[in-house]
Formats: structure tokens, sequence, C-alpha cells
């Protein structure tokens, strides 16, 4: 039964990301979110407790476990950020002149490149879009095989929710992207604020470090982890602004949400098994 969860859950989600940018169905989209809903909720009735499971590559540190403050301080400082650039939108703040005066010079900038340089700066797209789907998916697969059930629920309830909660919040506030008469890149219709890609590339590769460094022991390869991961990021939300598709502050917004996103879902992922795990083996010992 989990591994029929499991894939339900994750074809479900796969369909709901394909109903969405391929389809355009709403229906669809509901029918996959209430499928992946099902799954998950399959696995999580047939999850076992699995004392002293052996660790191995991509096993949670379990640092947002033991330190939980990091977590919500991850939540709080993104949730802050992202409320000011929300209330700087609809109030019409100051920070829309620089979106404005920031796309145009980029935009120039763009258009006297050379087909393949732009090809190279246009990439972002595929980083935080394919790349990042397949990587949470090949992730998926992993843990389901391993059977690191923890680490399964933080690979699906981050990269899954991330791209739901772009969609919900850009519906609701519904800003147009920058529209210029001579486009770099295909005009998208779908609203900007704020970036999914920016959203999606905090949560998908900011996981995939944090379980990385364990296995990494010198301080310059966990260096090499985090300057990559983070360079990845920037440079996704970078890619976004300069062919057009976001405004600069869509792409801020779009870290800061993925940064909250990511620190109350794998915080509290991690405590439900920390606390789970001290219960049953509280068990055991009383056995």
């Amino acid at each position: 039964m989990i591994w029929f969860g499991s894939g339900l859950s994750i074809l479900s989600a796969i369909g709901a990301i394909v109903a969405w940018y391929g389809l355009k169905s709403l229906p669809v989209l509901i029918g996959c979110v209430v499928l992946m809903i099902i799954g998950i909720v399959i696995v999580f009735l047939n999850t076992k407790y699995m004392n002293g499971r052996p660790k191995g590559w991509l096993s949670s540190p379990n640092v947002l476990a033991r330190r939980p403050w990091i977590g919500w301080l991850m939540f709080f400082v993104g949730a802050i950020v992202f409320a000011l650039l929300a209330i700087n939108l609809k109030a019409n703040g100051p920070l829309l002149n620089f979106d404005t005066s920031v796309s145009n010079a980029l935009h120039t900038t763009a258009l006297n490149l050379s087909k393949g340089m732009l090809a190279l700066l246009n990439s972002g797209w595929y980083l935080g879009n394919e790349v990042a789907i397949v990587l949470s998916l090949l992730m998926g697969l992993y843990f389901l095989i391993r059977r690191y059930w923890q680490e399964f629920w933080m690979d699906l309830v981050g990269n899954v929710g991330a791209p739901l909660l772009f969609l919900a919040t850009s519906h609701i506030f519904n800003r147009h992207r920058p529209i210029f008469a001579v486009p770099v890149e295909n005009t998208l219709t779908g609203p900007g604020f704020p970036s999914g890609h920016c959203v999606i590339a905090v949560t998908c590769y900011g996981l995939l470090a944090y379980l990385l460094l364990p296995r990494i022991k010198s301080g310059f390869g966990k260096f090499i982890v985090i300057a990559i991961s983070v360079l990845i990021v920037l440079f996704i939300g970078f890619s976004r602004v300069f062919v057009g598709g976001h405004y600069p502050t869509d792409a801020i917004a779009g870290f800061a949400l993925g940064l909250a996103w990511a620190g109350v879902a794998y915080t509290t992922i991690e405590r439900h098994y920390a606390r789970r795990d001290k219960r049953e083996i509280s068990k055991e010992k009383a056995v």
C-alpha cells in the first residue's frame, strides 16, 4: 500500500503540473490534487516506524529537528520580506519604478547579445522548471527505494507544495509581467508575482544541498556545495528577470516565499519524525 500511495502521489503531482502548464484545465488540476492528497494519506497510514535505519546519502541530518529556531527564522524572514513586497505592489510603492527601470535596462542589454549568449542566460528557465522537476522526482524515487520516509515527505511536501503555493499567490496578486515591443522570449500570459521558478529553486536546490552536506567531510567541500546551490538559485532569478519573464521584485518575492515554505515545511516534518522516534524508543524500552 505504501508503494501504491507513493506512486499515486507522484503521478498525481506530475498530472497537476501538466494540467496547469499544458492543458490549462482547472478541473483536471483539482482532480489531480485530490488524488495526490489521497495518496499522501495512504502512505501516512501505512508508514511503519523504522528505528535505527542505516544513514546513507541524502539522509537528513535532522538539524531542523534539533534546532527548530532555524526553520522558524527562515519562515519569519521569508514571510516578512514577501509581505513587504506584496504591500509595495498593492500600494503602488516606490519599488515599482525600480522594477521598471531595471527591467528596461536589462531588456536593452539582452537585445544586443548574441543568440548563443542569450540562450545561455535563458537556461535559468530549465534549471528552475524541467531540471528541478527531474531532480525532485529522482530524489523521491531514491527515498522510496531506501525507505527514507522522512526525506520522502520533505521532498514531496516541499517540491510539490511550492508550485501549488505559487499558483495560489500569483493569482491572488495577479500582477502582469513585463511587456516589451520586441520581447526577448515568448511572452507569458500568466501572472508574474511571485516568480514560480524562484520559489521552486529555493525548495528544490536548497533541500538537495541540505541533504548532501552531512556526507561531505571537508569544510571546503561543504563550502563548494553551498556556493554552487546559492549560485544556481540566484542565477535562476537573474535569468528570469534578464529575459523579461519577471520584474526584479517578482524574483525576490519568489525567493522569500520559497524560504518561508522550506522553513515551515521541512522543520515541521523533521520535528514530527523526531517526536515519533522518541515515542517509539520509549515504548521499546518499556517492553
